[in-house]
């Protein structure tokens, strides 16, 4: 039944409900996209910034290293220098000279030997030393650069092919001099390419990562992993465009991306001078390998994310199909709403429901207008109007009646009382009442009827008083055998018309009957006859 005031089941219409609906969805999922791309931004730049300091932390321990294996093999050349140069003074002894070189080796496992060239560049000194071999050291740089600088000091070769080993060698040298300063030589150690890229070897930076050692000039010294046979790529100088920037601003050391380098596989690379000498490290990681973990994260977050934007979607499509049944409910209910609008606003009888305060309508057909000829809004605001308008004369009934029925415990009988009309009129209503009670056995106020009966109440007392009228024709009324007079209550005798007029709604028109005709015209003509 509704209420005091219409109920409104407003929804979205179908097409800006769903273009809401997108729009709520399409908001959702680029949030959770952002989300997640903020997290792998924030996760590629962590393992970034890993594999920065891994490259920036192996070659920090890569120079240490060399540079403790350059500054442990030219301690034995300082000593070798000063006891040929002792020798030089005295004589060289030979055999004495070898056992003190073959003595010195024995403490530095990196040096492939130890050997001396005179100052002719003959190689008559030294471990594997053949004197009829005639081995000389002319033509190597490192000997043509001590013999022309007297204060020279240590020489690190180019990579070079052993004229004894035959194996590739860096060769670390320093010049011999006469007691008179003049040249008298070089004493020199060669390691082994192959030592030198056991360093690098105990590294594992995983697929297409690298670790490389350049001369001076960017020269190939050594590199794991090897590109090629071994060897086949010492002196090679290509480098990437980015190693050669920097290299050209001055830098020292740097830490980079390459997308390409100089074999087009993309790397996190560091490089880093050695100290004083002229060693260049450089230690690339692959992208490949320092952002396994994230692409293995990228993979799992791109199908969790692919798992939300479905979800979204199939709750979308949830939504919209309970919308699409909340508004065919919503429909059915307004339809019932309103059929029972119609039958509750559109009935004769004023029909109405006072709230459990025994005051305030709950509901109030537009028929109390004709009845009362107030709308139903002015019940509706002024909970005290009903009893305001009651007669007067019946006010103390009305209350009564109303104060049992809103006990809840007794079904009334029906009621008639007074009102006054707004025309100023007294209307009479048939009321009739029952107390609400819901499921749970809670009153919930006073459910009621009010017919406007006045006109029948009219009708009513005009028929009673035409009944009294005839009850005063009933019974036995004396009458004069003779002249038809009827005798009254007051033992007076009337004309039998005029009781009969008195006593009932009867009138009478006086005229003749046929009979009575004929015998007047008879007695007439005999009056008028001759004697």
């Amino acid at each position: 039944m509704p209420g005091r005031s219409n109920t409104s089941y407003t929804l979205l219409s179908k097409s800006a409900f769903i273009i809401r609906l997108v729009y709520i969805e399409v908001l959702f999922n680029l949030l959770f996209i952002a989300l997640a791309g903020v997290f792998l931004y924030h996760q590629r730049t962590q393992d970034e910034t890993v594999a920065k300091l891994d490259t920036q932390n192996i070659c920090q321990v890569l120079e240490q290293n060399i540079i403790g294996i350059i500054k442990q093999v030219d301690l034995g050349l300082f000593a070798i220098k000063d006891e040929y140069e002792r020798q030089l003074a005295g004589g060289i002894n030979t055999k004495a000279l070898n056992t003190f070189i073959y003595n010195q080796l024995g403490r530095l496992p990196q040096l492939d030997s130890l050997r001396i060239a005179d100052s002719i560049g003959s190689v008559n000194f030294g471990t594997g030393v053949d004197p009829s071999a005639h081995v000389t050291a002319v033509g190597r740089d490192y000997f043509d650069r001590l013999r022309n600088d007297p204060h020279a000091e240590l020489v690190i070769s180019k990579p070079v092919l052993g004229r004894i080993s035959h194996k590739w060698v860096v060769i670390l040298a320093r010049r011999l001099n006469y007691p008179d300063g003049s040249f008298a030589g070089v004493v020199y150690g060669p390691i082994l390419l192959e030592t030198l890229n056991s360093l690098f070897t105990k590294i594992n930076l995983g697929k297409d990562s690298v670790i490389s050692l350049r001369d001076e000039q960017m020269g190939l010294i050594t590199r794991h992993p090897e590109s090629g046979a071994p060897g086949t790529a010492v002196g090679e100088r290509p480098v990437s465009k980015e190693l050669q920037k920097l290299l050209a601003e001055g830098r020292k050391s740097a830490t980079y991306y390459t997308p390409t380098g100089t074999d087009n596989i993309a790397r996190l690379v560091t490089y880093r001078k050695v100290e004083n000498y002229p060693l260049h490290i450089i230690v690339g990681i692959s992208r490949q390998m320092y952002l396994a973990e994230w692409w293995v994260h990228a993979s799992q977050l791109s199908v969790f994310v692919l798992i939300v934007i479905l979800s979204t979607v199939f709750v979308s499509r949830t939504i919209y199909r309970a919308r699409n049944q909340e508004q065919r409910a919503i429909d059915q209910l307004m339809q019932q709403e309103e059929k029972y609008r119609i039958v509750a606003d559109f009935t004769f009888a004023w029909e109405f429901w006072i709230a459990p305060d025994g005051k305030n309508f709950t509901y109030c057909s537009p028929s109390c207008r004709w009845a009362t000829g107030r709308d139903a809004a002015e019940f509706y605001a002024d909970s005290g109007l009903l009893l305001n308008i009651v007669h007067p004369d019946d006010k103390a009934l009305f209350s009564e009646h109303r104060h049992e029925v809103s006990d809840g415990t007794i079904h009334a009988d029906t009621l008639i009382f007074r009102i006054i009309h707004t025309e100023g009129d007294v209307r009479w209503i048939e009321h009739v009442c029952r107390p609400v009670i819901d499921n749970s056995g809670i009153f919930q106020g006073v459910r009621g009827s009010n017919r406007d009966i006045t006109e029948r109440i009219q009708a009513e007392k005009e028929r009673e008083k035409a009944f009294a009228r005839i009850r005063r024709l009933e019974g036995i009324i004396p009458i004069c055998m003779y002249c038809k007079k009827i005798r009254d209550d007051q033992d007076s005798w009337q004309q039998m018309e005029k009781y009969i007029t008195e006593n009932s709604e009867a009138q009478f028109s006086h005229g003749m009957c046929p009979t009575c005709a004929e015998e007047q015209m008879a007695l007439l003509k005999s009056r008028k006859a001759p004697a």
